[in-house]
């Protein structure tokens, strides 16, 4: 059985990749959302493969908004 990985060690390998990569993690990802999904989906039978989750986090202007859109609801929600 393999040793489980933890958050901070996810999210210091997606920042070390997308460094090697040339971009600015922060920027090109939501790093801290990659890294929890793969802290917890190491669990799983299949877990996903590293870029592929990488990429599924990678932040787009779409995302961007739709993020910033769902922000704005819920605050507006506790008013």
């Amino acid at each position: 059985m393999a040793v489980a990985q933890s958050f901070e060690t996810f999210k210091g390998e997606i920042e070390r990749a997308l460094s090697a990569c040339g971009v600015d993690p922060h920027e090109w990802c939501d790093v801290n959302a990659a890294a929890s999904y793969l802290t917890e989906d190491q669990h799983t039978n299949a877990p996903d493969d590293f870029w592929t989750v990488v990429r599924r986090y990678r932040r787009t202007p779409e995302r961007e908004a739709r993020s910033t859109a769902w922000c704005s609801s819920m605050t507006s929600n506790w008013s």
